[in-house]
């Protein structure tokens, strides 16, 4: 089993796994996001990829023998059904930053941004 936990906190900014594995837990945790990038991306700078990364464990546990073809990769992510899952791991972002105390306008930033950056699109313009 995997249990997946984001964390927000002022020292370390990131998200840390527990792999389960015959009661016993084993825990990894990415390293620091630097301050500039936490603040143009906030937890999605590391949310989305672990969201995603995960999937294509899950995807693999599936099929172990299946061939990874990085343009069928690709192809999914820019897909609607791919856009919808940046959407929602992003707005699953956005929370968690608000809940941590980040500004709802900041953090709401951070999410298009986020989402921009995996989809292609570019940010909505935030209103006046």
């Amino acid at each position: 089993m995997i249990d997946v936990i984001q964390r927000i906190n002022s020292v370390r900014r990131g998200v840390g796994t527990r792999v389960l594995e015959s009661g016993t837990a084993h825990t990894v945790t990415t390293g620091h996001v630097e301050d500039a990038h936490w603040a143009e991306f906030g937890p999605g700078a590391v949310g989305v990829g672990w969201d995603l990364g995960l999937l294509g464990l899950a995807k693999h546990l599936d099929a172990p023998d299946a061939a990874v073809i990085p343009a069928d990769v690709m192809a999914w992510l820019t897909s609607d059904e791919g856009k919808e899952l940046v959407r929602l791991s992003s707005e699953g972002c956005c929370a968690a930053n608000i809940a941590a105390g980040a500004a709802e306008a900041d953090a709401q930033g951070a999410r298009d941004r986020t989402t921009a950056a995996y989809t292609a699109a570019a940010p909505e313009a935030a209103p006046a």
